[in-house]
């Protein structure tokens, strides 16, 4: 498992993830004051008819008003592109009474960490 962190005190986002080598990823993506499943996020390899670039299709499973689908989107696909695996990612991040500036620092973090776990993984 392979288990990084990004951001202080409730901005602290964590990103678990276990490997299959060279198979799939699975990451679970925490933080906030009320860590939970909110969204579950699956980015699959594929290549754009037309151009022939590399890409992924992402499926994603929301709960009823959780916003935390686009967190688990973003880093599916993120993830995805980079190694070229099946991804999925189920996200829970939570802050009572957020502000925009909490959620965009929140959305910031999470792509942060993402880039911290690739690098792990990729090293």
């Amino acid at each position: 498992m392979i288990v990084t962190e990004y951001g202080n005190e409730k901005y602290k986002i964590i990103i678990e993830g276990l490997t299959t080598e060279g198979k799939g990823l699975t990451l679970r993506i925490t933080g906030g004051d009320s860590p939970h499943v909110g969204a579950v996020a699956m980015a699959v390899p594929s290549l754009n008819a037309a151009t022939g670039e590399k890409t992924c299709d992402v499926s994603v499973l929301t709960g009823p008003g959780h916003k935390d689908r686009l967190l688990a989107e973003k880093v599916a696909d993120m993830v995805c592109r980079q190694t070229g695996e099946i991804v999925s990612a189920t996200a829970g991040v939570h802050i009572d009474g957020a502000s925009k500036e909490d959620l965009k620092l929140l959305c910031d973090n999470t792509i942060e960490a993402a880039r911290l776990f690739l690098r792990r993984y990729l090293q």
